[in-house]
Order: structure tokens, then C-alpha cells, then sequence
């Protein structure tokens, strides 16, 4: 995978953590080419379903999403910017009023900083970056999302990071911490997609390395999943519990004569012929995401989307 921010690790991370962003841009490499090795998930409570690519993220449900690309910021294209303030559509001295998404605000974990200048933006021009990008200002510090209206509960993201080897994502709820989900073994610089779907509001992100954090490409609104009770012709159909964790039940007003299960490639990961009434489908055994089940009643058949936590 490209990489949004690629610097060239001549000075450690322990010394980088008192700079700002801006004092260490001139370490980046010229030539944009950096393998990422994929990180590992780990720990997800189960209370969020997670998705590790947009495409992915954005067919698990129905409803529009708002999209936050940070464009129309600094019109220096050159070099990294930082910024006074919080970065949301009341403006600050790097994005005007109105500029970003209402709904969202990013913040720094530190704003403690001389002259507020705690958030920085990197525009996708700018050394091998590919997208318009912002974060906090101190290696010290980390990235905060925040959706202030508590109406979301699906969030995609573009996360990168500077002289970090590992990361976690904090998902807060109107609970409070839902769940958190770590990067483990990250190479110096790189990109990662990461989107969650929560059973709640999800109210901020987040987002901390052991050094430079960035996100860009933002995506959230609202999940509409499929109803847990589905209607097939004039045959009712009852799916629950979807989201599904291990075990999936099937009740119909007939025998189902068949039943199968894809992925979003279209790929059948399980079949049966219960030729009863009821039954229970174990997903134990598929990773969390997004399936569609094919349910025929005599000559008739319906597809129910269906979400595996």
C-alpha cells in the first residue's frame, strides 16, 4: 500500500516526541515508495463490527454517509501547516468557516501549546502524501475525533502515521469506551483504512501512536441495517439476531427448502437444506463483516443482508 507520510528515520522516536509536526518535515523521502505490512486487529469487544477496507465499510448498509476530505485548507501546497484551534466547520486560521463537515471537529489530546497551534494539516501535495490530511501538532499528543450531535453510529477512515510502530483506536459511545481495537507492528510511516460499525452513537475516536497520528478521507452517518423480521412473498420470514454473533435463527411460516450464505464476493460459505420451519445457522467460523442470505421457501426466495460481529 502507498503510504500518506513518508519520512526517512535518521532521528528516534523518543526525540521526535517533544517536536511539532513542522520541525521534522524535512526528514521525508522523495521517491513515495514504502511497503506497509498489514497490521493485525486485535481485542475488538465484539460490541463494534470492524471493516478494513471502504468498499467494504461503505456496502454494510444502507443510508448516506457524509464525507470529510479536508480539502480547501491552506493554499500552500508545499508543506505541512499547522493550525490555531480546534479544525471544524466553525473555521479556524487554516480552513475558513463553513469549510468542514458540520458534525464532526478534530482536536489534539494537547492543546497546551503557544499560540494554539495544536492541530496541523498536510495537504496531499505535499512529499508523498496522497490525500489531504490533518492531526495533532506534538508527537507527544494524539488525534481526536468528535461527532457532537451523537446521531452517527458508522465511521470510515484513512489513519497514517510518522515514526510509529503500534496504535490504538479508543471508540467512545454514549455508554462511554465501547471498545478499542490495537495496530501491532507497524513499519516507521504508512496508511492504514480502518471503519467501524457500532451498536450505539458513536460520539469521538481516539486515535494514538507512540508518535505522529493523521486521518483523512473521513466517512460517518448512520447505519440502516436490514429489519430482523423480513417478509418473502406472502411467506414471513423471521432472521435474528442480526447483528449476529455465533448463532443465527431462521423462522418461517413454511419448511425453507434451502438456505445459503455469501460473502460480498459472492462466494458461498455455507449451504444447508433444513426442510423444517426453524432453524439455527452457525457463523462461528466467519470473520466478522457483512454477508447476504438466500432463503428459499417452495418457489420462492429472498436475500437478507446480515451482519456478523
Amino acid at each position: 500500500m502507498k503510504a500518506f507520510f513518508i519520512f526517512f528515520l535518521f532521528a528516534s522516536s523518543s526525540l521526535l516526541a517533544q517536536q511539532t509536526f513542522t520541525q521534522v518535515t524535512d526528514l521525508k523521502v522523495k521517491d513515495g515508495s514504502f511497503k506497509v505490512q498489514k497490521a493485525d486487529f486485535l481485542s475488538p469487544s465484539g460490541a463494534i463490527t470492524y471493516f478494513e477496507d471502504r468498499a467494504s465499510f461503505k456496502a454494510a448498509c444502507t443510508g448516506s454517509l457524509v464525507l470529510e476530505d479536508f480539502a480547501g485548507g491552506p493554499s500552500d501546497t508545499t508543506k505541512a501547516t499547522s493550525c490555531a484551534g480546534d479544525i471544524s466547520s466553525l473555521g479556524n486560521d487554516c480552513f475558513p468557516a463553513g469549510e468542514i463537515q458540520a458534525g464532526i471537529v478534530l482536536t489534539s489530546s494537547n492543546t497546551n501549546i503557544p499560540g494554539n497551534e495544536y492541530m496541523v494539516y498536510s495537504p496531499k501535495e505535499f512529499g508523498a502524501d496522497t490525500i489531504d490530511a490533518v492531526g495533532a501538532n506534538q508527537g507527544e499528543s494524539f488525534v481526536i475525533v468528535k461527532f457532537p450531535d451523537g446521531n452517527i453510529n458508522r465511521v470510515g477512515l484513512n489513519y497514517s502515521w510518522v515514526f510509529s510502530t503500534s496504535a490504538t483506536f479508543r471508540i467512545f459511545g454514549t455508554s462511554g469506551l465501547i471498545d478499542s481495537v490495537n495496530l501491532e507492528d507497524l513499519p516507521g510511516a504508512g496508511a492504514v483504512f480502518l471503519g467501524f460499525i457500532a451498536d450505539e452513537p458513536i460520539t469521538k475516536i481516539e486515535l494514538e501512536g507512540n508518535n505522529y497520528e493523521f486521518v483523512g478521507n473521513i466517512e460517518f452517518g448512520v447505519c440502516e441495517v436490514v429489519a430482523s423480521e423480513e417478509v418473502l412473498g406472502a411467506h414471513d420470514v423471521h432472521i435474528f439476531p442480526n447483528p449476529v454473533g455465533d448463532l443465527l435463527t431462521l423462522k418461517a411460516s413454511e419448511n425453507i427448502v434451502s438456505l445459503s450464505i455469501l460473502n460480498t464476493l459472492g462466494q458461498q460459505v455455507k449451504y444447508a437444506r433444513p426442510l423444517t420451519n426453524a432453524t439455527d445457522i452457525d457463523l462461528s467460523n466467519l470473520d466478522s463483516g457483512v454477508y447476504f442470505l438466500s432463503v428459499q421457501l417452495k418457489d420462492k426466495t429472498g436475500i437478507y443482508k446480515v451482519f456478523k460481529k
